[in-house]
């Protein structure tokens, strides 16, 4: 049975390790751009949320948003967002699914989950931003089934394709 809930800083060596065994074993690993251990600690210590499921225990998928604020990483500035309007943007920023754990849905159900949270605890929060390899199907499927539309096909993350994503929330 897969049970669910919020990451805190003591479970960062587990989401390492979950994102270093689901890197292993892409085909390409430009489908996905590892978060360092600051941007991790940055997310689980009040500038995003994290969620995690968890099987017997062990953690064996984890979600991550970012709230990136005014930085020049902000992808509402590509979308043409006004600096007022930047603090308000949400970066669904990583997936992992380790690999033994896959076919369950879990980037979905993490998806549903950590979104619903969003919106309990951050309620003025007004856009949803990803980037997506266009290659990565199954992270594409997840962001369109979101209701995320393509804004833009651009270069990200030094020089790395990337599909722009956004969604605009409940406001």
């Amino acid at each position: 049975m897969i049970n669910f809930r919020r990451l805190h800083s003591s479970d960062l060596r587990n989401i390492q390790r979950v994102q270093e065994e689901t890197a292993e074993a892409l085909e390409d690993r430009d489908h996905l751009e590892a978060l360092s251990e600051a941007e991790f600690l940055a997310a689980l210590n009040g500038k995003g949320l994290v969620m995690g499921a968890f099987e017997a225990e062990v953690l064996v998928a984890f979600r991550v948003l970012l709230f990136p604020g005014k930085s020049r990483e902000n992808l509402g500035r590509d979308a043409g967002l006004s600096n007022d309007e930047l603090p308000y943007v949400v970066h669904q920023e990583l997936s992992c699914v380790h690999p033994q754990s896959r076919g369950q849905r879990l980037q979905k159900k993490l998806g549903a989950f950590l979104m619903a949270e969003l919106a309990k605890d951050y309620p003025e929060m007004r856009w949803v931003f990803a980037t997506v390899h266009p290659d990565n199907r199954a992270s594409l499927n997840d962001k369109l089934e979101q209701g995320m539309k393509v804004i833009a096909e651009t270069e990200k993350y030094e020089g790395k394709k990337r599909y722009i994503l956004m969604k605009k929330l409940h406001c």
